[in-house]
């Protein structure tokens, strides 16, 4: 028997079904009414229901989609979309392979600041150079968070160069001696980049730098 999300894609259903699918209400597995809801969020007529029911929907339905690789990529692109966020969402998204480092990078190179901290809390995004690189770029950065980004990008493994049948080799993991390390290395030009000291005292976590002077 066709799924039900099948059928809406074939527009093999009539209008009052769509309508009560656009609220929410089939008796269907939770993973395919998300997906039916997202499908329906490109429909004309309903797409500003469905987009209200996603909005709202359970949680633990929410979650377990959001951390599932097998997802349906066109899920997991409308919830990592910055314009749908839900922060309690966002940070099991960030981990699923399922989202490319490319579109990890798209998003940290455009993202604002509820989205930056989220990113900078992120263990994948703080092992991926592309994606560190990205968010070094985004202006909303704070100089503070960009001196650690900086930090963190320098000591990843570059991208391997494509060398015929040969396999690349992943570099070893960075550890925190190594980022200590390159800041302490690096303090004068980061100070004289940014503008204001810099003082290494323990681990990435513990990098003390001023705050910013408050915006008025």
């Amino acid at each position: 028997m066709a799924r039900m999300v099948d059928m809406i894609r074939q527009a093999a259903v009539p209008p009052n079904l769509l309508r009560a699918a656009a609220k929410g209400s089939l008796s269907v597995p939770p993973a395919e009414m998300i997906e039916i809801l997202v499908l329906l969020t490109k429909n004309p007529v309903f797409a500003e229901q469905a987009r209200t029911t996603l909005a709202s929907w359970d949680e633990a339905a929410c979650q377990a989609a959001a951390s599932n690789p097998h997802t349906p990529r066109e899920v997991l692109e409308y919830m990592v979309d910055p314009r749908n966020r839900r922060p309690s969402l966002y940070a099991v998204l960030l981990e699923n392979p399922s989202i490319s480092e490319p579109k990890l990078a798209e998003i940290a190179a455009g993202a604002g600041r509820e989205v930056i901290e989220q990113l900078l809390a992120s263990p994948r995004v703080n092992k991926s150079r592309p994606v560190l690189q990205a968010l070094a770029g985004n202006r909303e950065l704070r100089d503070t968070e960009k001196a650690r980004v900086q930090a963190l990008s320098a000591v990843q493994p570059a991208e391997p160069q494509p060398s015929g049948a040969h396999a690349a080799v992943s570099g070893p993991e960075t550890t925190d001696e190594e980022v200590r390390a390159f800041l302490a290395e690096h303090a004068a030009e980061i100070a004289a980049d940014e503008g204001k000291p810099f003082h290494v005292i323990g681990g990435i976590e513990e990098t003390e730098i001023p705050p910013e002077a408050p915006v008025a």
